[in-house]
């Protein structure tokens, strides 16, 4: 049996990708890495606050974990310079047709 193979990225304003990042993107590999599904938005991953997404301290750097039975998830961080920054956690399911929440 091949492993499942799931990443996580940053998705950038569009279409100007010099904007901040903005939200998170998911992809999975069926076959261990050598194929990927085309990235899909995380639901509930962009801050309605405004804040841009990321580690601005450089402290939250690991923020995906993929259990054995499909179980995902995302730790994810925003700051709103000056005003506030918030972590929340995002859990979902890897399925037969992809990642749902």
């Amino acid at each position: 049996m091949v492993a499942r193979t799931v990443t996580s990225q940053t998705i950038c304003g569009s279409p100007d990708h010099r904007q901040p990042p903005r939200g998170l993107g998911i992809a999975v590999s069926p076959d261990g890495g050598r194929h990927f599904t085309p990235p899909a938005i995380v639901p509930d991953s962009s801050d309605p606050g405004g804040g841009t997404n990321g580690s601005h301290q450089g402290l939250l750097m690991t923020k995906l974990a993929v259990s054995g039975a499909g179980t995902v998830v995302i730790v994810n961080s925003s700051l709103k310079q000056g005003e506030r920054s918030r972590i929340w956690l995002i859990r979902g399911q890897i399925g037969s047709a992809g990642i749902g929440k």
